[in-house]
């Protein structure tokens, strides 16, 4: 596993183009790299602060909890390339 944090404090793996883990202080709006296929189970899990998330076009996947508890989370728009969004996805959001 090749993995890099970007300067949000964001942890992805860029060989297999996926969001392991986000930073629990992102605040405001985040865009995910526009290469990540794969959202991780519980990635944005309790990221109070955040309010907006950009998805990228390649998106196939959305993990177990992916954004469990982002309870300041207004909005996220689903591309159409998004095939799977598992359960409990949004729970403890707005």
């Amino acid at each position: 596993m090749e993995t890099i944090v970007d300067k949000h404090g964001v942890e992805y793996d860029i060989k297999q183009k996926v969001l392991i883990k986000a930073s629990p202080e992102l605040r405001e709006e985040y865009i995910i790299h526009q290469n990540t296929e794969i959202i991780h189970p519980f990635a944005f899990m309790d990221c109070k602060k955040i309010e907006s998330i950009v998805l990228p076009d390649k998106l196939q996947y959305i993990g177990t909890g992916s954004f469990l508890g982002c309870s300041a989370l207004k909005h996220i728009d689903i591309p159409d390339s998004v095939l799977q969004i598992s359960s409990n996805t949004f729970s403890g959001c707005i």
